[in-house]
């Protein structure tokens, strides 16, 4: 991250939190969609390798594990995931968009929401200057009335993107659900279809109070701290900080 990345993300937090008071960030974050894209692995580490009957240790070859692609969204009190079957592309984007994504979050939290984007270029169409992201903004609008905005974090900012800190618990419980699962079978060989089970899972259990309490806390996080003081959030840690990274 270069100095011109920390003023970026210093001017960003230092407009957040001069706009907004605290009562109003709260109301604010609380119509937040927080949107991205992550591949689930067969396994927990990308380095296992399996050795060829007969080989010596030094002529191992590397292989590379399946992974399942899932876009996630979520709000303060629910999550929705959806299993891509590709990497995402500006088409499959523009497409869940308008009969996924909208939809639900009018659902959730009426049509005056904010979509929080990570910084991803054009491929998700962030850019409303670009054509894509001339297509992307007219979709939100159509489906909203013009209610909705695309909120446009800086650069290197997986700090400022709690969706992050929910992929750093949803992981480790999917990998959890396919240890349990292949140990319990005879054939001890991991597929794909295991981490879809799995993931459907560790989904069903966000929708229950533990889960809720968790997704509302990492939104939380965002203008407070643990102890419920405003310097704690990761907005003003990031400002006082003029720019560099913060813990999350």
């Amino acid at each position: 991250m270069t100095d011109e990345d920390k003023d970026i993300r210093h001017k960003f937090c230092k407009d957040w939190l001069r706009l907004y008071n605290q009562a109003e960030l709260k109301r604010t974050f609380d119509k937040c969609v927080f949107v991205d894209e992550m591949w689930i692995p067969v396994f927990p580490s990308t380095h296992f390798v399996r050795y060829r009957r007969g080989e010596k240790p030094g002529e191992w070859q590397p292989q590379v594990p399946d992974k399942v692609p899932y876009l996630f969204a979520m709000t303060k009190d629910a999550m929705k995931m959806i299993r891509l079957d590709r990497a995402m592309c500006l088409s499959d984007w523009k497409r869940i968009l308008d009969t996924r994504i909208c939809p639900w979050a009018n659902e959730r939290l009426g049509k005056g929401w904010y979509l929080w984007m990570d910084a991803c270029g054009n491929v998700h169409g962030r850019n409303p200057t670009k054509p894509g992201g001339k297509a992307v903004h007219a979709i939100v609008s159509r489906n909203t009335g013009g209610m909705a905005e695309i909120l446009q974090p800086p650069s290197y900012s997986p700090d400022l993107n709690v969706i992050e800190n929910l992929f750093g618990k949803f992981k480790p419980m999917v990998f959890k659900e396919i240890a349990n699962l292949v140990a319990r079978r005879r054939d001890k060989r991991r597929t794909t279809a295991d981490v879809i089970q799995c993931a459907d899972i560790v989904r069903k259990r966000f929708g229950g109070k533990r889960g809720r309490k968790l997704l509302a806390n990492l939104v939380r996080s965002m203008y407070m701290g643990k102890d419920g003081a405003p310097e704690g959030g990761r907005l003003f840690r990031c400002r006082e900080k003029k720019g560099d990274r913060v813990g999350t």
